[in-house]
């Protein structure tokens, strides 16, 4: 059985399956790529660095690369070396044994939303009580960009970059084990004092789509 979250008149027809199918094609090609030959030109795999309890990874626009390993943040140079990222009374942590992804933000336009995306801003699963995306800049400093409810975890996230989704941030919770939300979230920042009726409000989150899967029966 489906339940479907309702959404105001005139509002886009929002199909999650496209980025599920879209996730499959990349899959699929790597798959592809994996069981090819290797030929001599192609450059061999080697362990580069050891990180204890990585969780994720991104890249900064120029080059540098984001860690997320045992619940805090590190950023990666070209040359190997290691600094602790976010790591102040105001930065981020998480616990070591959760796996909070993120996404690094490119510098996007959310339409109808009047807001850009900061470049290098690192948008992460929340997973506390209640769960949410955190927001870390470029400099390391962290707040809450929104609460999700109606789910007791989160596990996906990705940022539109082709316009599909306006460019909105894609998140996707879980309730009791069998009801997966997707949401749809803006790049303001909280204000709860915002005109009513509006599609995409402010610091709240837009729900595109609620599944619930029915237990299978013997």
């Amino acid at each position: 059985m489906e339940s479907v979250t309702p959404r105001p008149a005139g509002a886009r027809d929002y199909n999650p399956q496209m980025l599920v199918r879209g996730l499959t094609a990349v899959l699929a090609l790597v798959a592809a790529s994996l069981g090819a030959p290797a030929s001599a030109d192609e450059p061999a795999w080697e362990q580069w660095q050891h990180i204890p309890g990585v969780v994720d990874i991104g890249a900064r626009a120029d080059g540098t690369l984001v860690v997320m390993a045992a619940g805090r943040l590190y950023l990666l140079s070209g040359g190997g070396g290691l600094t602790a990222f976010a790591a102040g009374p105001d930065g981020f942590s998480a616990d070591p044994n959760a796996e909070p992804y993120f996404v690094v933000a490119q510098a996007l336009s959310v339409d109808g939303a009047g807001c850009t995306w900061n470049a290098d801003d690192l948008l992460i699963l929340d997973l506390t009580s209640p769960p949410g995306i955190a927001r870390v800049d470029a400099a390391g400093h962290a707040s809450r960009l929104a609460s999700l409810s109606g789910v007791d975890t989160l596990g996906g996230i990705a940022l539109d970059a082709t316009g599909s989704f306006d460019h909105r941030l894609l998140v996707t919770g879980t309730h009791n084990g069998n009801q997966t939300t997707v949401f749809a979230i803006d790049c303001h920042k909280p204000d709860h004092g915002g005109p009513p009726g509006r599609r995409w409000p402010r610091g709240r989150p837009s729900q595109l789509r609620s599944i619930r899967r029915e237990p299978d029966r013997a």
